[in-house]
C-alpha cells in the first residue's frame, strides 16, 4: 500500500491506495473483457448495484420464458360454453356452420360424465371425464373415458363434433397431441384439424385406444382465429362405436421482440460482469 492524503475541509488524513493487481487468465481460454494495465488504480464497483443489476435480470427472465399452454381437457367446463378459448359445438358437415352445443349435463347421475349436448338432446356430443380414473358409460358399456380425458362423438346424420380453439391474441401458435378410439368394440371415425376453416390434417380412428397423432409446428393466427378439432361418423357413415378422444395442447409461440428482449438482458449481464471483472 501507498499512503495518499486526503484533504477534506478543514480536516486531512491519510488512506492507502489499493493497487489493482488483475487475475491471470490462462492464454487457452477466451478473454472476453481486457483487464487494466498492472498497477491501474481500482475503481470500487458497489457489490449492491452489482446484486440489484443482477437480480433486475434475473427476475426479468420468467416472464419472457414463460410460454402459455391451452388444454382442453384439464380446461373443461362443464357449465360454460364458450369457456375462455374453448367452445364446444357441432358442424353439419366438415368446415360447414359452427353451432354451440347447449345443453350439459354436469357430473351425470348415471355414471359421473360431463356432456354437452346440442338443442336437440342427442348427438353430437362432446364429454369429459373429471375424475382421475377411468369410466365405463352407463349408456355404453363399450365406451370408456380415462381418467380426466375428452370424448367427442359424431351425430347419427353426418354431424361432426367439433371443439374449437379462439385465440386470444394474434401470434404463432404450435399444436401438438392425438386422437384415439374410446370405444372397445373399435371406434370408426375419421378425424380433423381445420386452421380457420382450412384443413392442417386429416386422418382416421379405426381402432380402440389408438390412433393418429399430430404436430402442426406453426399456426399463424389473428385475434379470434380459430383452430377447429373435428371428428366425424367415418366412412361407414354410421355413427354407432365412435367415441373418439382427443388429446392436444396448444403453445403460443414467443414473438421476434421477445428474443430481443432476451439477447438485451444477456447484453446486459455482460457488460456488467466485464465491469466486475475489469474494475471499471
Amino acid at each position: 500500500f501507498a499512503p495518499v492524503r486526503v484533504d477534506q475541509g478543514m480536516q486531512s488524513y491519510s488512506a492507502p491506495l489499493v493497487v489493482y493487481s488483475p487475475p491471470k487468465v490462462p492464454a487457452h481460454l477466451p478473454q472476453p473483457c481486457s483487464p487494466p494495465a498492472e498497477g491501474f488504480p481500482m475503481k470500487i464497483f458497489s457489490t449492491t448495484h452489482f446484486l440489484g443489476l443482477a437480480s433486475a435480470i434475473l427476475a426479468g427472465l420468467p416472464p419472457l420464458l414463460a410460454q402459455t399452454v391451452w388444454d382442453p381437457a384439464t380446461q373443461f367446463s362443464a357449465t360454460a360454453n364458450p369457456n375462455g378459448v374453448w367452445s364446444y359445438g357441432y358442424e353439419a358437415s366438415l368446415g360447414g356452420t359452427f353451432s354451440l352445443l347447449t345443453l350439459p349435463y354436469v357430473n351425470r347421475a348415471s355414471d359421473g360424465l360431463d356432456v354437452w349436448f346440442p338443442p336437440s338432446g342427442v348427438t353430437p356430443t362432446v364429454w369429459h371425464n373429471p375424475t382421475a380414473n377411468p369410466i365405463i358409460s352407463a349408456t355404453y358399456s363399450s365406451i370408456v373415458v380415462p381418467g380426466g380425458a375428452l370424448l367427442m362423438h359424431p351425430g347419427s346424420s353426418g354431424a361432426d363434433a367439433v371443439i374449437r380453439f379462439t385465440a386470444p391474441s394474434a401470434g404463432d401458435y404450435h399444436i401438438v397431441g392425438a386422437f384415439f378410439g374410446e370405444d372397445n368394440t373399435n371406434t370408426s371415425t375419421d378425424v380433423h384439424i381445420l386452421v380457420n376453416n382450412s384443413p392442417v390434417f386429416d386422418s382416421v380412428v379405426a381402432a380402440y385406444g389408438s390412433g393418429p397423432s399430430f404436430d402442426v409446428s406453426v399456426v399463424t393466427l389473428a385475434l379470434g382465429g380459430n383452430i377447429d378439432f373435428i371428428v366425424g361418423y367415418g366412412t361407414d357413415h354410421s355413427n354407432s362405436a365412435d367415441a373418439t378422444g382427443l388429446t392436444v395442447q396448444i403453445f403460443a409461440i414467443p414473438e421476434p421482440t421477445t428474443y430481443a428482449a432476451l439477447a438485451g438482458l444477456a447484453a446486459l449481464g455482460f457488460v456488467v460482469w466485464c465491469r466486475r471483472f475489469a474494475g471499471g
